[in-house]
């Protein structure tokens, strides 16, 4: 079951492209960049027949700013209080993105090169061992 996601977390992550906020750096990476652009688009069809959300939206593109997310904030939370569909839509656009996010931060790729100018790539990935360990697999593969 998905746990719940705000409509701040949500609004700031759709907006992650014109503004990173304190409420969510850290969560938005380039792999999750995507999803946030759908995400966007999503909450700005949504309101399109919504003059004061729409100045909302602009002033988030125009003045890249935490106080214009917040001020949308307000009408998608709104939004996702009346239409639990358009709420369960947005969450999982928004859980997307934190599982990428994830992901790339399990992952660490270290390059190493050798004297006779071979390559080979160390992946480290944390993985979860069920009893609340986490445990570092390594993957080694050559380049040659």
């Amino acid at each position: 079951m998905m746990e719940t996601i705000s409509a701040a977390v949500v609004t700031a992550l759709a907006a992650s492209q014109f503004v990173i906020t304190e409420l969510i750096k850290g969560m938005a990476t380039e792999g999750g960049k995507q999803v946030a652009v759908t995400m966007w688009e999503k909450i700005k069809h949504r309101f399109q027949k919504d003059d004061r959300a729409l100045e909302a939206i602009t002033a988030v593109e125009t003045e890249k700013s935490e106080e214009a997310v917040s001020d949308l904030t307000t009408y998608v939370k709104s939004e996702m209080n009346r239409y639990p569909e358009f709420a369960t839509e947005v969450q999982q656009l928004a859980q997307n993105i934190i599982n990428i996010n994830q992901q790339a931060q399990e992952q660490t790729t270290i390059t190493i090169n050798a004297r006779d100018n071979s390559n080979a790539n160390l992946v480290q990935k944390l993985e979860h061992s069920g009893s609340g360990d986490v445990v570092l697999r390594d993957k080694v593969t050559n380049n040659i």
